[in-house]
């Protein structure tokens, strides 16, 4: 007998003997990415006022200010390495951490909503994830327009293996970014050196975005921007400060 046509015996098989010769069907809703709303983010490496030693080749000031939104992405991640299997036969099996894509959700007649994950054993068997992240041994098949839902007995292991929704965060640059940060570079015989640089939003360095700051031996006050820094102490190696104004 073709392997092929073995395996679709097998499977009728099984869903016949999960749900009866006369399953319920339900709709296959889609998965839509689920955006939260956004989080103000505002990191600096200062207190104003506050006096600060910073050695060279250190950022007396840094700043990250910025907007960042958690999207669920249309993926379920499984806590461990899984497989689920039914008797030889391996309908599903995954990598801790690695997402795998949502093919649909359904809702049946007893009010249980399922998220669906595509089988990769036959393209009409699903496996049911249920709202705890918990498989429960169940199935779930297409069947003519719709799809049918059952309980069963079909073992996962590790059996406490839970699935989540996929989570990322993306930073929202229509709404203004600034990663930056003010380094000391040391002396030289008449001034006092430091470097500018900008950072993209994943924190690469922005080569167009450097600048060498000079201020003069014996500055009380230097001023970048709208950053005014408050000069304690200096000298080769360290800077003493305190930043007054942002």
């Amino acid at each position: 007998m073709p392997r092929l046509v073995y395996q679709l015996l097998v499977l009728i098989a099984m869903f016949l003997s999960v749900y009866g010769c006369a399953p319920k069907t339900f709709p296959m809703d889609p998965v839509v990415s689920d955006h939260s709303k956004q989080n103000h983010v505002f990191i600096k490496n200062y207190e104003l006022n506050k006096s600060i030693t910073a050695n060279v080749g250190e950022a007396i000031v840094r700043v990250k200010d910025y907007y960042e939104k958690t999207i669920q992405t249309n993926s379920l991640v499984p806590s461990y390495d899984f497989s689920i299997t039914f008797n030889q036969y391996t309908f599903l099996k995954g990598k801790e951490g690695v997402p795998i894509p949502i093919v649909g959700m359904v809702t049946d007649d007893k009010m249980r909503t399922f998220t669906l994950l595509q089988s990769t054993w036959n393209n009409q068997l699903l496996i049911p994830v249920g709202e705890d992240g918990h498989y429960h041994g169940g199935s779930a098949f297409i069947y003519n327009t719709g799809v049918a839902v059952g309980d069963g007995k079909i073992g996962i292991m590790p059996v406490n293996t839970t699935f989540a929704k996929e989570t990322k965060k993306e930073i929202d640059t229509t709404s203004g970014f600034i990663n930056y940060e003010i380094v000391y570079t040391g002396m030289s015989s008449d001034s006092i050196n430091f470097l500018y640089r900008e950072y993209t939003p994943d924190d690469m360095a922005r080569p167009a975005y450097y600048q060498n700051l000079t201020y003069p031996i014996g500055a009380k006050f230097i001023r970048f921007k709208s950053t005014k820094i408050s000069v304690i102490q200096v000298d080769e190696a360290a800077i003493k400060y305190a930043v007054v104004e942002e």
